[in-house]
């Protein structure tokens, strides 16, 4: 998996910018002190702040507090479309759409939102429905793809994706084998 880096927080009401450590970030003797801070960051406590990562890459690499629902948890995630930004050794690095299999998508078939989670079109309902009678018409020749990629996702490439988010492509040192 990923590598945490430092994270950056500047509030509007206070002169000098907060440094968090990963250590910090993921040592069990500082959880309460690391979720009052996402807290307090978060844009419902009425503070504005700007959140960055700390990380080698290049680019502002902003981050947002995400609220978990159903808890008192926050946890970080990374703004839309900046996954590029980020040390590839980085949590939130993520490769462009231009290199992955999300190129032959039009831009609206998967979108990220600015709270981390993902938008998917797909070619079929979620809904099973019955299959329609048989016709005597004759079925219309294949429709070609147009030039901005599927206009929508097929359940191969949902799976491919997940597999892929899931991180299930990578191989890390730590793994067994």
């Amino acid at each position: 998996m990923g590598q945490k880096f430092a994270v950056f927080i500047a509030y509007d009401d206070e002169p000098n910018t907060k440094r968090y450590s990963a250590e910090f970030q993921t040592q069990d003797e500082y959880v309460k002190g690391w979720q009052s801070a996402l807290k307090k960051a978060h844009h419902t406590s009425g503070q504005k702040s700007v959140i960055s990562c700390g990380c080698r890459g290049k680019g502002a690499k902003r981050l947002y507090v995400r609220s978990l629902p159903n808890s008192d948890t926050f946890i970080l995630i990374k703004a839309a479309n900046t996954g590029t930004e980020h040390d590839p050794s980085c949590v939130f690095f993520d490769l462009d759409a231009r290199h992955t299999g999300l190129k032959g998508y039009a831009s609206n078939v998967v979108r990220i939102n600015n709270e981390g989670t993902m938008s998917i079109r797909l070619g079929i309902g979620m809904t099973e429905k019955d299959p329609p009678e048989k016709s005597e018409v004759p079925s219309l020749p294949q429709i070609q793809r147009p030039e901005g990629g599927q206009a929508s996702m097929t359940l191969s490439g949902l799976l491919s994706l997940l597999w892929t988010e899931a991180g299930l492509n990578v191989w890390y040192p730590n793994m067994a084998g």
